[in-house]
């Protein structure tokens, strides 16, 4: 690992950070967050672009040129990689001698594409190859050769990509930084202005291995996998709540830990929730339906959880465990979410519609559970396929996946790049759009039978809703665009759970 200590010389690096969509304006970024600390600790000038709306080119490059470093940094995840590519190149394009760098998920996973947009692709874990990176530069040393970078040169007059070697996985997470909430406005987070919440990250890595999510490709990459699931010390997680209420002080109502699922080291579980309460602040965690039981769920009343984020991603038993693999029963879901409700737990629910070898009716089953489950907010996304994971081959192998769609990417709240002969897209989008409506509706289940026909006929306008939705979603609409406004409106209107969606 590199040196972490303080130089004579020292680098300026600008973080340009785009909010993945423009529902969720004005993001706080962990990872960007702690290599931000380690350039500083480092003796590094950091900056950040936070984009959290749409930018022109001309502001872009004004506010590049006024920073004027040595390295400008982008992360992307595949579905903004697109964009992420344009103000790269815009960038590029103004400042052609400056050091443009992206890591994060797309890069990890696609850096042969990466690499033709970008002058260095980081392929692993960021932190300490970034501050590598950055000493050489700042003391003019060759850095072509700094691993877990590749790197685009010209050899005369030639592109060469260097590629050098991924470092293994950082094992010990108590080694790095807190992350530097300091380049951001903190106050005008979403996180803090709209919710009161301080967002923490406890672990890396998901042990589970769904064939739409990145995690199981990206482990394969190290050489030390078995060592994917890491958590910090949770000393170490209490110390960063603490110094974050000292050094950013207001009114919290919650603590938001955003791991893929907080209860899957049940030791680490038990040391925590015997620790937390002398801070005495609500909790948002996510976890999984077949990680829980009664004993878990009352810990997590008694340590003060407020609200359990699950992900049931299919009804239907053939699509959730054999084409997702998820590998968890009808019964599991429902107690888990059962259990919650009666413990006074509020529940969030992930759902994805639109799945290869989904049919109309095998989206029903989703809706249907999410009832059965009595979900408290349940959220419906459409599949997108993230390129290199098991369920985007498996979408290409059976022709799901257009050739001309394969580099295309959308917005989770877009549509899919799907082509499947076995649903129309606009039935899938306005199941996704009208997702909270149907919910409803379908809690009367002696209507199941009625329901299922007038979707499954397509006995409804299903173009002329989509095309309607901002009207007919119009409360729906402002709580995404305006969530600061609508809670304190709740508020304000004594509604009875203003906390619920935070």
């Amino acid at each position: 690992m590199a040196n972490n200590k303080k130089i004579n010389k020292k680098a300026k690096v600008t973080f340009i950070y785009y909010d993945a969509t423009e529902r969720s304006g004005r993001c706080y970024m962990v990872g960007v967050s702690i290599i931000a600390a380690m350039l500083k600790k480092a003796g590094h000038d950091v900056s950040l672009i936070h984009i959290s709306d749409k930018i022109s080119q001309e502001d872009l490059i004004k506010k590049a040129k006024e920073e004027d470093s040595d390295i400008y940094a982008f992360t992307s995840i595949s579905l903004i990689y697109p964009r992420i590519r344009q103000y790269a190149q815009w960038i590029k394009k103004a400042l052609p001698n400056k050091l443009t760098v992206i890591g994060g998920v797309h890069a990890i996973l696609n850096p042969e594409e990466a690499i033709g947009d970008f002058d260095a692709v980081c392929i692993g874990e960021g932190e300490y190859c970034t501050v590598e990176l950055a000493n050489k530069i700042a003391a003019k040393k060759p850095y072509t050769n700094t691993k877990n970078f590749w790197f685009k040169v010209k050899v005369a007059g030639k592109e060469k990509i260097i590629q050098n070697e991924r470092l293994p996985l950082i094992e010990n997470l108590d080694d790095l930084p807190f992350p530097d909430r300091e380049i951001w406005d903190y106050y005008n987070l979403s996180d803090y202005h709209d919710a009161k919440q301080i967002t923490i990250m406890a672990s890396r890595g998901c042990p589970y291995m769904c064939t739409y999510c990145f995690n199981h490709k990206i482990r394969e990459l190290y050489s030390n996998k078995n060592k994917w699931v890491r958590f910090r010390s949770v000393k170490n997680v209490i110390q960063e709540i603490e110094e974050v209420m000292k050094k950013y002080p207001g009114e919290y109502n919650m603590i938001r830990f955003i791991d893929d699922t907080i209860v899957q080291d049940k030791k680490w579980f038990d040391e925590f929730c015997k620790a937390f309460p002398r801070l005495k602040m609500k909790i948002s965690c996510q976890a999984r339906a077949n990680e829980l039981n009664e004993e878990i769920i009352k810990k997590m009343k008694q340590v003060g959880v407020e609200i359990v984020q699950m992900g049931i991603e299919a009804g239907n038993p053939f699509i959730r465990n054999k084409v997702m693999k998820r590998y968890m029963s009808d019964e599991q879901i429902i107690s888990a979410f059962n259990l919650c409700k009666k413990y006074g737990i509020v529940t969030h629910a992930f759902n994805i519609l639109g799945l290869p070898f989904e049919t109309v009716e095998m989206m029903l089953d989703t809706i249907k559970i999410n009832v059965r489950a009595r979900a408290g907010y349940p959220y419906f996304f459409l599949f997108q396929p993230f390129p290199k994971t098991e369920a985007w081959q498996l979408a290409k192998d059976f022709g799901f996946l257009k050739e001309e769609s394969d580099a295309k990417y959308e917005s989770l709240f877009e549509g899919s790049p799907l082509n499947s002969p076995y649903f129309k897209q606009d039935v899938a989008k306005f199941l996704q759009l009208y997702s909270k409506r149907i919910v409803s509706l379908y809690k009367i289940k002696i209507l199941w039978p009625f329901f299922d026909m007038v979707i499954t006929k397509s006995l409804l306008p299903f173009k002329t809703l989509i095309k309607l939705e901002n009207i007919i979603n119009f409360p729906e609409y402002l709580s995404s665009r305006y969530p600061g406004f609508i809670r304190r409106l709740k508020k304000l209107m004594f509604w009875r759970k203003p906390i619920a969606r935070l």
